[in-house]
């Protein structure tokens, strides 16, 4: 008998899947975690309605941890340090 897994890592999940069929994956991974699994994904520039999907965010820039917590704290944290998302734009595009 095979032990089940406990984790998932998907790099780059969503590439080259249009923006439906990019949400459906990802809300197939969040099921999975839902359900007890640990998912850790890379993803380039999702749209707002993938990261209303995300608990949890870790930005890396040249190699270092520039934010690890949750996705909800994210904006806030960047804006503190000087670093504003515009009005009405997708933090992840800005």
């Amino acid at each position: 008998m095979q032990a089940a897994h406990t984790h998932s890592r998907r790099d780059e999940p969503t590439s080259g899947l249009d923006s439906e069929m990019a949400l459906s994956c990802m809300e197939v991974l969040r099921r999975l975690a839902r359900s007890g699994r640990t998912v850790v994904s890379t993803i380039h520039q999702p749209n707002s309605d993938i990261t209303a999907l995300f608990d949890d965010l870790l930005v890396l820039a040249a190699g270092h941890v520039v934010y690890l917590g949750p996705w909800s704290g994210a904006v806030d944290h960047f804006a503190v340090l000087g670093h504003s998302c515009p009005t009405y734009r997708n933090p992840t595009g800005a």
